[in-house]
């Protein structure tokens, strides 16, 4: 507290000496894009969105962020090596598409060529059945290499994973061994009395049913406002479930206590 209040009381007096370029001595400007070139985990007065972020490319597809402050945090907590991974490959996944169960088919009927396609379409996907499409592997190798005829691929209801006869069951379990839980939640090795620390802005993947309360984005706020002339750029996260009080009791949470 007090190298903060030095820093800017600092700030106030280097600039009543040689005057300032904006309104403000300080603000938390709006990072969010800038936050994520420069590899932050979180941007601003922030928690994590999720643990596995997922950011639209404006020239297409999508980005895939993962976190990377948990390992260090599983560190710091005690954790050894080999717990630490197994922890993080239960969130994230393995993303290893030779060694998933219940996908053998794609190795042993695809060309090296198709199969390393699959293998790039992985790395910003989050879901198996978003990858192995007609739309990724053409039109041609599913004729050629499954007996797909083109009436079955002029239909929108065609299901390719179906078709090489993969259950809905199998699709999981090869969607949570090669893109993960992303959550923590039900991790082995990690402690429950551990899970806040991992709390995010929403709940994170199928599995995860912990999130912040939107009181805990505003308490936040409130505590690093006295040290910032301006205003503070941020989102406060609600459910989807969320009501008109719920947001009138945002604009008046801080009020009341």
């Amino acid at each position: 507290m007090e190298a903060a209040q030095f820093s800017w009381d600092r700030a106030l007096e280097l600039g009543e000496q040689y005057g300032f370029r904006n309104a403000q001595v300080s603000v938390v400007a709006p990072t969010g894009t800038i936050g994520l070139l420069m590899d932050c985990d979180t941007t601003g007065i922030e928690p994590d969105f999720s643990l596995v972020k997922f950011k639209k490319l404006a020239g297409g597809g999508y980005l895939r962020i993962i976190n990377q402050s948990v390992p260090m945090a599983l560190r710091q907590l005690g954790y050894s090596e080999a717990q630490i991974n197994e922890i993080v490959t239960y969130a994230l996944g393995t993303g290893d598409l030779s060694r998933c169960p219940h996908l053998e088919v794609l190795k042993n009927k695809l060309s090296s060529e198709s199969y390393s396609k699959l293998t790039q379409a992985i790395k910003t996907a989050f879901d198996i059945r978003f990858v192995v499409t007609p739309w990724v592997l053409g039109e041609e190798v599913c004729q050629g290499a499954f007996g797909i005829t083109p009436e079955q691929l002029a239909n929108p209801q065609f299901d390719l994973m179906t078709h090489l006869g993969i259950s809905p069951e199998q699709v999981e379990e090869a969607n949570e061994f090669i893109f993960g839980c992303m959550t923590l939640e039900g991790a082995p090795h990690l402690k429950e009395e551990h899970y806040p620390i991992f709390d995010c802005a929403n709940k994170c993947g199928k599995k995860g049913k912990r999130f912040l309360p939107f009181q805990a984005h505003i308490e936040m706020m409130a505590a690093a406002q006295p040290f910032i002339s301006g205003a503070i750029s941020k989102t406060i996260n609600m459910t989807a479930e969320a009501t008109i009080q719920d947001v009138k009791e945002a604009y008046t949470f801080l009020g009341r206590k």
